[in-house]
């Protein structure tokens, strides 16, 4: 192992990239296939949500030197293992975690709340900094999060936990904002920027009036928070979540963030629904400076003022309230059966769905003009910083790009958001807004009204759950790649002038056996790898139906040979991709090892167990095995509707794009489906078992 990955998605840029990667290759995959070398438990929560990183020649207490893995669990246990062979090293658990409960996770899927986020490694000083959400009793109400130093030579602890709660954010002429642990869900990824460690926050109950972004830096030296900043301090909400991923750091230290659904007037210190720009100094008196930001709309426009409530019951984002269920019952329709732990799963597949209920739901989806569209949050993916082009790459919920400009944002204003002056708001970003995650030649990405947007393509949602991947191919230039919910994998190029221009999609779909309307949940998880701009291989992840709803079947899609330059460019230059409008098909990241190897949290087979495992792979020159089912990408001529295609089928088959001539697992295996930015590391092939795919949230991915 070369390399060590010590931040989530490999580096503050937040690619997804790892271009250092010599021996599993995409030419390694296609020939030599994958195997499981073996598997390492974790014991002490079911599941696992932040991604595993990983330090390469790593000197321990005890003298030995190892090439080591580090995963953080929802049990508030930090592990150590050898990267060669599995054995555990050491581990360091910081504290009781919140046991499962209403309180945070209305589906009560989630055994602990402990660390969810991605912690963040200083290899230099030899320590990882997580936070735990630790309760001496285990209830959410004494529930309070802490900042651990943990060193990477035997677990010892650098530092005592350094406890969060009561910190302050006091923005002169604006009201003052005290940090309380039990109304914030520390998600996204931490960061390391000048000796400071940045941990931002969302919140669990995003409707709330307590509901409210923090953006906290803890400087590492001194062991003390050094700033903080919130999001919306006369409003409410705008919290930094971003499916997971950490802020974007820019080479000259500027921080992006991307908030949620909130209120925004800058004038009264609120910036919901924003791409935010900070600048981050360390002398006396510096501390966090909002430098620009960039809105597309506000919720309340979205929603025609209608208020968003918290339904009485666990549903889907992409379905919400239950009095669709309530009324669904009293006309003695067969509906989804709610208990205390779970929602059992819509009918599936064709003729599994009662005509009448579909009818129900495609009706109540149809008269969803109100409050259902104060949810669509812009911060459900996080930033992405492009250096070449100067740009921010910015989606939500609404499956659209906003390539912003980072170098100045554009800083709009509530007027800026009007219909007479909306074209000036989308004239500040490098290009005008574009479909990113579909595609649908009836709808305008950037309308004078965002009301417009209120939409569901294809009668199902188009929501980005993830954060888009960032390449340079020595074939292509610079490419980024994104998966939707119910959407194709679609891939794009983007010039220096911020200009993305699109390449082909797969013909795969995310949720391909979902009922229609509304689709399933969360869209494709993906990480890619390549050996310094060549032979890359993009590692992904989907589920068959919606795994917001039930435990679905899912696809883990093994290789993605990006070489055929010729197959790339045959899409015309002015075609945004195929339709998509009839196909069907936690957020988390997938982590390429350098230089041979793919790590992803998994559950084992017998789903029965208390434990976890995280499984790694890679290329085997020596066993042969039978070949692996290759899914195509198409070059957006698409004719038909892709809800008559199976994935993986060989009817299936479009023209063959590739650089993306992926290969699947069909083999079926239970794994948690995690919050934040993509999965960890696609699924070995294997023949036993299913995927648990599933998902948390107070009715939301939040």
């Amino acid at each position: 192992m070369a390399t060590s990955i010590t931040t989530r998605s490999y580096d503050t840029a937040r690619t997804g990239a790892n271009d250092a990667e010599t021996v599993l290759s995409a030419t390694a995959v296609r020939t030599r296939g994958i195997v499981r070398l073996f598997s390492m438990s974790i014991t002490d929560d079911p599941r696992l949500e932040a991604q595993p990183l990983a330090v390469s020649g790593l000197r321990l207490a005890n003298g030995e030197t190892h090439d080591v893995i580090l995963q953080a669990s929802m049990g508030n246990t930090v592990y150590a293992f050898d990267a060669h062979s599995g054995a555990l090293l050491w581990k360091r658990n910081l504290g009781p975690p919140i046991r499962g409960t209403k309180a945070i996770d209305a589906w009560l899927v989630n055994v602990a709340w402990g660390i969810l986020s991605t912690p963040v490694i200083d290899e230099s000083a030899g320590v990882l900094y997580a936070c735990a959400w630790i309760s001496p009793d285990g209830t959410a109400a004494k529930g309070q999060h802490y900042l651990a130093a943990v060193r990477l030579s035997d677990g010892s602890l650098a530092r005592p936990l350094l406890n969060l709660e009561g910190a302050v954010y006091a923005p002169p002429g604006l009201p003052r904002q005290t940090f309380i642990s039990a109304q914030r869900k520390q998600r996204a990824a931490l960061t390391l920027v000048r000796g400071h460690v940045l941990l931002p926050f969302g919140t669990i109950s995003e409707s709330a009036k307590t509901a409210r972004g923090w953006l906290i830096a803890v400087d590492t030296a001194a062991w003390r928070i050094a700033a903080t900043w919130c999001p919306t301090v006369t409003g409410s909400g705008g919290g930094i979540w971003q499916s997971g991923s950490g802020p974007a750091v820019a080479p000259d230290g500027s921080i992006y963030v991307v908030t949620g659904n909130g209120s925004f007037d800058p004038d009264k210190g609120d910036y919901g629904e924003c791409v935010v720009k900070l600048a981050f100094t360390t002398d006396a008196g510096g501390g966090f400076r909002v430098v620009s930001w960039w809105a597309p709309w506000t919720d309340a426009q979205r929603s025609a003022g209608e208020a968003e409530e918290e339904s009485e019951e666990p549903l889907p984002s992409n379905l919400v309230k239950t009095m669709l269920f309530g009324h669904a019952r009293r006309l003695g329709l067969a509906v989804p059966r709610l208990t205390g732990t779970r929602v059992d799963a819509l009918p599936a597949g064709d003729g599994g769905a009662s005509p009448r209920f579909t009818a129900l739901i495609s009706g109540h989806m149809g008269s969803m003009s109100g409050s259902m569209w104060s949810d669509q949050d812009f911060g459900a993916g996080g930033p992405v910083f492009v250096h070449s082009a100067g740009a921010i790459l910015a989606a939500g919920k609404d499956g659209v790009l906003y390539t912003t400009d980072a170098t100045a944002l554009g800083n709009t204003q509530p007027a800026d958001l009007t219909p007479a002056r909306c074209a000036a708001n989308y004239a500040k970003l490098r290009m005008p807004p574009i479909l990113y995650t579909f595609y649908d030649p009836t709808m305008q990405p950037a309308p004078s009204s965002p009301t417009a947007l209120n939409e569901f393509p294809g009668n199902v949602t188009r929501h980005l759950h993830g954060t888009p991947l960032v390449w340079q191919s020595d074939a292509h230039g610079l490419m980024h790649f994104v998966g939707g919910e119910n959407s194709a994998l679609r891939a794009w190029t983007i010039a220096p002038s911020g200009q993305s221009t699109y390449l082909a999609g797969s013909n795969e779909v995310a949720s391909a056996q979902a009922p229609r309307p509304p689709g399933g949940m969360p869209g494709w998880s993906i990480t890619l790898a390549a050996n310094h701009g060549a032979d890359g291989i993009v590692v992904a992840m989907i589920p068959y139906t919606d795994s917001n709803m039930e435990l679905s079947p899912g696809r883990g899609v093994r290789r993605a040979e990006l070489r055929d330059q010729r197959r790339w460019l045959e899409a015309p230059a002015g075609d945004l991709g195929q339709r998509e409008l009839g196909a069907r098909a936690r957020l988390h990241t997938p982590e390429v090892q350098p230089s041979d190897r793919m790590g992803r949290p998994d559950l084992p087979p017998d789903v029965r167990r208390q434990d976890r495992c995280l499984r790694t792979v890679e290329g085997c020159a020596h066993q042969k095995r039978p070949p692996i089912a290759p899914v195509g990408f198409s070059s957006g001529r698409r004719d038909g509707n892709d809800s008559t295609r199976s994935p993986g089928s060989p009817s299936n088959r479009l023209p063959i794009l590739p650089e993306i001539r992926a290969a699947a697992v069909v083999a079926q295996r239970r794994i948690g489906w995690h919050d934040l930015n993509h999965l960890h590391a696609s699924d070995i092939r294997t023949t036993d078992g299913a995927y648990r795919v599933s998902h948390r949230g107070k009715g939301r991915p939040h």
